[in-house]
């Protein structure tokens, strides 16, 4: 793959991480295929094809032909071309369309059909696709015009001198159409944009809460079951309980799922340690600080549905039930945490690995492994 090889990584990180879709495992293979492929996996398998990397190639040589020049900056054209491809599939995970349309099709006894054709979203779901494959574009820091200037090259493929786009348009409205979908939601993208900015912010932040909840609100409106939308809200909510929790309370501090984190609540624990005042688990009988928003939090996180929830997310979910109270929901939580941190290992991740180690600690289970992870 050479150059490739990076390129397809800082590809899918602008779009599943810094959007925070998801922060799972992601793995991606390459095959030799000379038609355009780009296809996502339910377990994090990303596909594409020998046949999409040589059409941009081919493309972008093209039209360099008269202009050396840009190929200098040949690595930000071959990105720039496939960001596209990847957020066109990341916005069908966003919405789950991958999981409806299977469900559509073994509902009509259609088990043996290949998978490619299992999960073919509907016409409408590709429209509600490409309106948050831009906002996801936008969120990773993107201009959100590329995508529309992508569907326009598509609506030319025909014409194209390199690429076989017969397999992956197929089922698909036509380009055109799309188009006119997306120029007719022009007024309600920037708005959707500015939301769930909005509620990155608030995450990376520990900050403005209130309009990060009252975002989420306004969008599940427009996207009800949205996973993605699920798990912002799950994070969100959680992280507004724990600004009502002192450090003191907290004992220890909870790792989130989400890139540039601060937390305000950081000198607050520097100075626990300072003091040298050490942690001690207790049994309470019932969470600290807001009891209300703790119920918020924990049922915002029964609603993401177990597919959709990655290692990290999961154990942060097992640092708020450890707080309960109750004795079942420590041993859940306890459950949970080391299946994320064994999920964990091998990565360079060290969120899940961290909050086991609070688990461990809080729930009493067992303090020596804790001090040793």
């Amino acid at each position: 793959l050479g150059e490739w090889n990076d390129i397809i990584d800082s590809s899918l990180f602008l779009v599943f991480r810094r959007t925070e879709l998801s922060r799972g495992s992601l793995r991606v293979l390459v095959t030799g295929d000379s038609g355009i492929v780009s296809r996502l996996y339910p377990e994090g398998t990303f596909v594409v094809s020998s046949g999409l990397l040589d059409y941009i190639d081919t493309t972008l040589f093209e039209t360099a032909a008269d202009s050396p020049r840009r190929m200098r900056n040949l690595s930000l054209e071959r990105e720039a071309m496939l960001i596209p491809f990847l957020a066109s599939e990341a916005a069908h995970f966003a919405l789950d369309h991958q999981f409806t349309a299977w469900r559509r099709a073994t509902d009509a006894g259609s088990e043996d059909t290949a998978f490619a054709d299992a999960v073919r979203p509907s016409p409408q779901e590709t429209f509600e696709a490409d309106r948050i494959a831009a906002i996801l574009l936008e969120s990773a820091g993107l201009n959100p015009v590329i995508y529309r200037t992508w569907l326009l090259s598509l609506e030319n493929a025909g014409k194209a001198t390199g690429g076989n786009f017969t397999a992956y348009l197929a089922g698909l409205p036509k380009s055109g159409d799309r188009i006119a979908a997306l120029d007719k939601a022009r007024d309600l993208v920037p708005d959707a944009a500015a939301e769930f900015a909005n509620i990155l912010e608030c995450l990376r932040s520990g900050t403005g809460f209130s309009d990060a909840i009252d975002g989420i609100a306004t969008l599940k409106d427009l996207y009800p079951s949205s996973p993605w939308l699920l798990r912002l809200e799950a994070i969100v909510l959680h992280r507004e309980w724990l600004s009502t929790v002192t450090p003191a309370e907290q004992k220890l501090r909870t790792f989130f799922p989400c890139g540039n984190e601060s937390d305000p609540a950081q000198a607050g624990f520097m100075e626990l340690l300072n003091q040298n005042a050490g942690v001690k688990q207790t049994e309470s009988k019932g969470p600290p600080g807001n009891a209300a928003a703790f119920s918020k939090a924990v049922a915002a996180y029964e609603r993401i549905p177990e597919a959709n929830r990655d290692a990290a997310l999961s154990s942060s979910c097992a640092t708020l039930l450890v707080r309960s109270g109750t004795e079942a929901d420590r041993k859940l939580a306890v459950l949970m945490a080391k299946a994320a941190a064994a999920e964990e290992e091998g990565t360079s991740s060290f969120t899940a690995r961290a909050n086991c180690a609070s688990v461990l600690f809080l729930s009493g289970t067992d303090t020596n492994r804790a001090r040793t992870i």
